[in-house]
């Protein structure tokens, strides 16, 4: 039985050699200056290609973005023609130097405007019409005046 497997085995083995030898190619045979059968492709050589150096990239630099000093969120109490005090709900410059408010929870009352380098300020409120100007100082305090509707008022306060 042993002897069986070996002998299939070697069949096996030898019309797998007679099968690949076939396939290969006829001109290592062929005469000197003949060309090989029409039914053979020609054997074209290429080149190895040349391996490239590994380059590693170099990291760039980001310049980071400038942040406004004037960043932040403040405390703003505004000041009706009437006399009342009104404290804003809202009044932030974002790190860009825009700026953003909220008069009221009514959102009637919104303004966006830019601080510019010297810590002057111009708004408007996007609702209502009207317009909103001042300073915001080194020490981080807000002057302002503006106008809505054609009604007069000023405003002031501390940075939180």
């Amino acid at each position: 039985m042993k002897n069986a497997r070996k002998i299939a085995a070697l069949a096996l083995s030898l019309s797998m050699l007679a099968a690949l030898a076939g396939c290969g190619d006829d001109t290592a045979n062929a005469p000197s200056g003949s060309t090989p059968p029409a039914s053979t492709p020609p054997v074209v050589s290429t080149p190895a290609p040349t391996p490239t150096p590994e380059v590693t990239p170099e990291p760039t630099e980001v310049a980071p973005e400038e942040v406004s000093p004037y960043a932040g969120e403040y405390d703003i109490a505004l000041t009706n023609p009437e006399g009342d005090i009104i404290y804003l709900q809202e009044f932030i410059v974002n790190d860009d130097g825009t700026l953003v408010g909220v008069g009221d929870a009514s959102g009637m009352s919104n303004f966006e405007g830019v601080v510019n380098e010297d810590g002057t300020f111009t708004g408007e409120f996007t609702r209502l019409g009207g317009a909103l100007q001042g300073t915001i100082d080194a020490d981080g305090n807000v002057t302002g005046t503006g106008e809505i509707r054609g009604r007069n008022y000023t405003f002031e306060g501390p940075k939180l």
